[in-house]
């Protein structure tokens, strides 16, 4: 994930940006500098069950149908709001479970029909 790799270089990037004589390094140096960290941690924390899903149904050789429900679960399990959640990641938070329950949608009939095809007699 990006934003982790972000993170995790903060200080090179701002020694990086400090170095530089430029316009545009200044610019960035003060954009770095405006970088709130705690909340870039919690967007990270927020947005790792999204990464992790990508990662687990993008398996190349292994059939991933069966996970895409519980995944889906856990995402919205994973946006539900926290009383220690701050306002800006309570507003992700509300972003992603609307999201979530208006594009990702699964019907048991089709999880059931899915079933029945792939594993049912040939």
């Amino acid at each position: 994930m990006m934003l982790k790799s972000v993170s995790a270089n903060m200080e090179r990037l701002k020694t990086l940006a400090g170095a530089l004589s430029s316009d545009k390094a200044k610019d960035l140096q003060r954009a770095l500098l405006d970088i709130n960290e705690d909340l870039l941690a919690d967007i990270i924390t927020v947005l790792q069950p999204f990464d992790d899903a990508t990662r687990l149904v993008s398996a190349d050789k292994v059939p991933t149908i069966h996970l895409v429900a519980p995944i889906r679960l856990k995402l919205l399990n994973s946006v539900s709001p926290g009383a220690e959640d701050s306002d800006p990641i309570r507003q992700l938070k509300h972003q992603l479970m609307t999201f979530l329950t208006s594009h990702f949608h699964i019907t048991p009939p089709f999880c059931l029909t899915h079933a029945v095809r792939v594993s049912g007699p040939s």
